[in-house]
C-alpha cells in the first residue's frame, strides 16, 4: 500500500514539473507549414518561418556575417535540431514529418524529403555556409549537418530546399510553476513520514 502511494504521487509530480516546450506551429489556410513559434533551444525562445528565395534576397544581401540571424556553426545546429525535434512531428490529424511537402518551399519529390537551410556564415562571395534539417517521410532517415550553398542560388526553383528565417522570443522558457513547487515540497514531507 506504501509503494502504491508513493508511485501515485511521483506520477502526479511528474505531470506537474513536467513543462516541455511545445512549439506552436504556424499554417496557412491550405495546411501548408509556414514555420512555428516558441521552440526552445538551450532554455531560450524562438520563432522560425520558412521562405524560398535567395540567400541575397531574403538575408539583406547575404555578404557579411552580421545579415545572418545565426552566426556559428554549433547554434545553428542547435537550432536544426530542434526543428526535428519540436517541429517536425506527427499527431492524429497534422503530419509534417511524415509528410514534408506539406511543409512551404517543398514539394512532392522523387526523393521523398524537405531541406530546412539555416545559413551562419559567409564563406566567401560565392559560398555560405548553413546548418541543414533533412525532414524525410521516413523518420530514421531525417537528419542535421552542415553543408555550403550559394547566395545567388534561388531555392523557388528547387522543390526539396526552403530558408529558416529565426527570430528571438523575448521571454524565457517559464519557470516551474507555484502550485508544482508546493507540490514538490508537499511530497518530500510525505516522504519523509513514511520513513
Amino acid at each position: 500500500m506504501k509503494y502504491k502511494l508513493v508511485r501515485i504521487a511521483l506520477m502526479v509530480l511528474m505531470l506537474l514539473v513536467s513543462g516541455m516546450s511545445n512549439a506552436g506551429l504556424i499554417t496557412n489556410a491550405g495546411g501548408e507549414l509556414t514555420g512555428a513559434t516558441d521552440i526552445d533551444i538551450a532554455g531560450e525562445l524562438f520563432d522560425v518561418s520558412f521562405l524560398d528565395g535567395t540567400c541575397i534576397s531574403i538575408f539583406s544581401g547575404c555578404n557579411e556575417d552580421l545579415d545572418l540571424f545565426w552566426q556559428d556553426q554549433s547554434s545553428a545546429i542547435l537550432a536544426a535540431n530542434a526543428l526535428l525535434t519540436q517541429v517536425f512531428l506527427d499527431d492524429n490529424t497534422l503530419l509534417y514529418d511524415t509528410l514534408p511537402s506539406l511543409t512551404r518551399g517543398c514539394e512532392l519529390n522523387e526523393r521523398s524529403d524537405c531541406f530546412i537551410i539555416t545559413p551562419y556564415s559567409i564563406f566567401d562571395a560565392h559560398n555560405t555556409r548553413a546548418a541543414y534539417t533533412r525532414n524525410h517521410i521516413l523518420e530514421e532517415i531525417d537528419t542535421t549537418g552542415r553543408l555550403t550553398t550559394w547566395p545567388f542560388e534561388d531555392f523557388t526553383t528547387n522543390s526539396r530546399f526552403v530558408y529558416a528565417i529565426w527570430s528571438q522570443k523575448v521571454s524565457k522558457v517559464p519557470e516551474p510553476s507555484t502550485l508544482a513547487m508546493l507540490a514538490i515540497g508537499i511530497f518530500s514531507l510525505g516522504l519523509r513520514r513514511f520513513n
